[in-house]
């Protein structure tokens, strides 16, 4: 059930606000860009915990490794009201992520990683690879989000953040700007469409945000080691129409909807 201060928002999903889901339960809060809390939602009839978080035409959607699912959460009273598996593509769906349209689900066990896009009601649209090569080590993919153009990502590994073009080449890799005093190692990720900012959640709780190119602007200290991170507000209609078409990932075994509903 939604809770916080009434005259704080009409909803969780309302424009410009951080959506935080926690690693080690189900629980997700909302925040200003400030910091400040502003709503608490409990997830129940689904997962322990949330791995990543995403909001898309005004639905809300949360992942879970085990079992390999992807549901959908009444953001009003944080029921589970459907759900549908992605065991079929992937065995370590860790992070949740959207460009606009659809979902986008990152297999961090695959090496390299690869992402999977899926329709609202569970269809498995393609593929992509995401071809990171270091000398550091393999990318560990925590976090994805997209502008409908590119992809973005976290990890818990090397900490970087990494943007993939549309046939998942690498286009920008940066070590994140060390926070003092706080570990360091990102677990989630989420992309402002209204600032081009990127924010990324850590494991000790500090929500961080970052420009484009990577520079560290701010930071707050949220309540719990952050498992899912999305940005509310979404981009204008006349844009959704293009987004579909910006990342024509690799077209696999399309499915028929897999999305099973429950009573909320």
């Amino acid at each position: 059930m939604l809770a916080g201060p009434s005259s704080a928002i009409g909803s969780l999903l309302d424009p410009g606000g951080i959506l935080a889901g926690s690693y080690d339960g189900p629980i997700i809060k909302r925040y200003s860009f400030d910091g400040d809390e502003e709503a608490t939602l409990t997830i129940t009839g689904g997962p322990s915990a949330i791995k990543g978080i995403a909001v898309v035409s005004d639905r809300l959607f949360i992942v879970h490794h085990s079992p390999e699912t992807v549901y959908e959460v009444n953001p009003d009273t944080g029921h589970v009201i459907a759900r549908f598996s992605v065991d079929d593509e992937m065995n370590y769906p860790e992070s949740l992520g959207d460009n606009g349209v659809n979902l986008l689900v990152v297999d961090r066990n695959a090496n390299p990683d690869v992402l999977h896009e899926y329709s609202l009601d569970g269809v498995h649209v393609g593929s992509l690879t995401l071809n990171y090569s270091s000398s550091s080590g393999n990318m560990n993919t925590n976090g994805v989000d997209s502008d409908g153009s590119c992809v973005f990502t976290a990890d818990n590994m090397l900490n970087r953040l990494v943007e993939y073009d549309a046939g998942g080449n690498v286009v920008m890799d940066i070590a994140l700007p060390t926070i003092p005093n706080h570990s360091h190692i990102g677990y989630s990720l989420g992309y402002d469409w209204m600032s081009d900012n990127i924010f990324v959640g850590f494991s000790d709780g500090q929500i961080a945000r970052y420009s484009r190119s990577g520079s560290l602007l701010s930071t707050f200290q949220s309540a719990f080691k952050v498992g899912g991170l999305e940005i509310t507000g979404v981009p204008e209609p006349a844009t959704l129409s293009l987004l579909v078409m910006c990342i024509p990932l690799v077209i696999g075994r399309r499915r028929t909807a897999r999305l099973v509903r429950h009573n909320q």
